[in-house]
């Protein structure tokens, strides 16, 4: 017969982030807050929320044509 134990080894995680993890959440961070800062001040100058989305594709497209 075996001895049945109560100890049982809890699994642990690895602890790892790389220079991609970090740059991204860096990147994230930064546009993130970007994005809410941005639109208050948008909204001050335009008035229709239809042109400020228009506003932010126009701008999407010339930042996507820029990292070609």
């Amino acid at each position: 017969m075996q001895k049945v134990t109560d100890e049982q080894e809890e699994p642990e995680l690895i602890r790892q982030l790389g220079l991609f993890d970090t740059t991204m959440i860096i990147m994230g961070i930064v546009i993130g807050s970007g994005i809410f800062l941005t639109t208050g001040m948008m909204a001050k100058v335009i008035p229709s929320a239809p042109l400020i989305l228009l506003a932010w594709l126009v701008g999407g497209l010339h930042a996507l044509t820029g990292a070609l």
